[in-house]
């Protein structure tokens, strides 16, 4: 049943935080939170690592795996392992730096 499924979606452009964002991302996060089973979105394109929420939905930003546009911000790979009860993403970081972190889900 979809309040036993876990759905994360995967879209290319940013949610809203350039140029290149996605147009219509209010309305995508207004039909997510309509489905229970949907409990993250990951963005990329962006080239930022970065964790939030919009409402109970988490945002997933992946950080760029060879060219960044800030020296400070990490460049890499992220390594998610997924649960029912939420996620562990683990930020592999070319520079050296470690970042876990813990999600769960609504």
């Amino acid at each position: 049943s979809e309040r036993d499924a876990i759905t994360l979606l995967f879209v290319h452009h940013p949610s809203q935080s350039s140029s290149e964002g996605c147009v219509d991302f209010d309305e995508l996060l207004e039909l997510a939170a309509e489905h229970e089973g949907v409990k993250a979105i990951v963005t990329g394109h962006d080239h930022e690592f970065g964790l939030s929420r919009a409402g109970d939905i988490h945002l997933i930003g992946l950080p760029a795996a060879g060219f960044t546009f800030h020296p400070e911000i990490p460049t890499g790979w992220v390594e998610a392992t997924l649960s029912l009860e939420g996620a562990d993403l683990r930020l592999h970081d070319a520079n050296g730096g470690r970042n876990y972190h813990t999600l769960m889900w609504r």
